[in-house]
């Protein structure tokens, strides 16, 4: 129970026993908090998309939001309010994730995607060999009478001491730059200057590279009649569909353009493509009608838009963005 898949897991299992157990338990130990802060800013907090203040202040409100829900998940109120939900967990045989799938997962922020994660996680043999191994070290030699509550507690200093040194060790290695030894990259079957992948890489095909016009050119000013215009509609999702931003007057999520089709708004004399956005958890599969909160349109002319992708692809390959007056402003042909 060490471990904090395992401390969080008995923290979010709708069994009633192990539920009973949690509850009483989890006053006394400090290190289940610490475990769900450091879970969720392992699995729920984006690894890239945040840094500096903004990372901190999104992972205390994710942690915040979490009590909140398990408040109510262990007092049974509000959305954890239904009877029939805990006859399902009382049954011996029910899994947990499958539980908080089914009956928390659309019906909370982050409690239901963090108990289907570490519930969901099976459980090795790992962590028992190497405490029985500490076990045994203990009752060695002239210490082999020793009684069960001093051993396990000797087990349990030694085990943590242990862990402490290891941590130091590789701390000290990553500082000075000698983490990884030769050995290990005679292990990878590599040498030390990693020959072998970066021979393999240079051999691979040169991805393309798209350009980007970051403003809207001359053929885009168009005059667009009521019934849409279906090959100014291609040339645009030619130009902006597949385009990445983060929304800055959203938390910085993530926005994806639609890879194939334009947001049509139609107003009287004034008939328009906007960029389809689309947010996370839209299925491009089904039909936009069945998905309205995930999609919206997004005026292209709008400076921020155009600022918003620039900054996304500032220091990715794959897209080169100019903005206008720069190399690729000569060239008008919308691709």
């Amino acid at each position: 129970m060490s471990h904090p898949y395992a401390m969080v897991a008995c923290l979010l299992s709708p069994n009633p026993i192990i539920m009973k157990y949690a509850v009483d338990h989890k006053d006394d130990n400090d290190q289940m908090d610490n475990a769900v802060t450091l879970l969720i800013k392992k699995l729920l907090l984006p690894e890239y998309k945040l840094v500096g203040q903004a990372r901190d202040e999104k992972r205390a409100v994710l942690v915040n939001t979490f009590w909140e829900e398990y408040t109510d998940f262990t007092l049974r109120l509000n959305k954890f309010a239904n009877p029939d939900m805990w006859t399902i967990a009382s049954n011996p045989k029910q899994f947990a994730h499958m539980w908080h799938k089914t009956y928390s997962l659309g019906r909370t922020q982050v409690l239901g995607r963090l108990a289907c994660l570490v519930c969901s996680k099976n459980l090795g043999i790992g962590s028992a060999e190497r405490q029985w191994k500490i076990m045994k070290l203990g009752k060695s030699g002239q210490r082999s009478s020793l009684g069960v509550q001093k051993n396990k507690k000797s087990s349990l200093i030694y085990g943590a001491a242990m862990q402490q040194r290891s941590n130091h060790d590789k701390d000290r290695l990553h500082i000075a730059g000698r983490l990884w030894q030769d050995e290990d990259f005679e292990t990878l079957k590599l040498n030390f200057h990693c020959e072998e992948i970066v021979e393999a890489a240079r051999a691979l095909p040169s991805a393309p590279v798209r350009i980007f016009k970051a403003w809207e050119e001359g053929w885009e000013k168009v005059q667009v009649g009521p019934g849409g215009d279906e090959r100014l509609q291609a040339r645009l999702v030619n130009k902006y569909g597949g385009l990445r931003w983060l929304d800055r007057d959203n938390e910085f999520r993530l926005v994806v353009a639609h890879p194939s089709k334009m947001f049509f708004e139609k107003k009287r004399g004034a008939n328009k493509y906007l960029v389809f956005a689309t947010y996370p958890g839209y299925d491009l599969n089904k039909s936009p009608d069945e998905q309205n909160d995930k999609f919206d349109g997004w005026m292209k002319t709008q400076q921020d838009f155009y600022e918003e992708v620039i900054e996304y692809y500032k220091d990715m390959p794959e897209v080169k963005c100019y903005e206008e007056g720069g190399e690729a402003d000569s060239d008008s042909d919308g691709e």
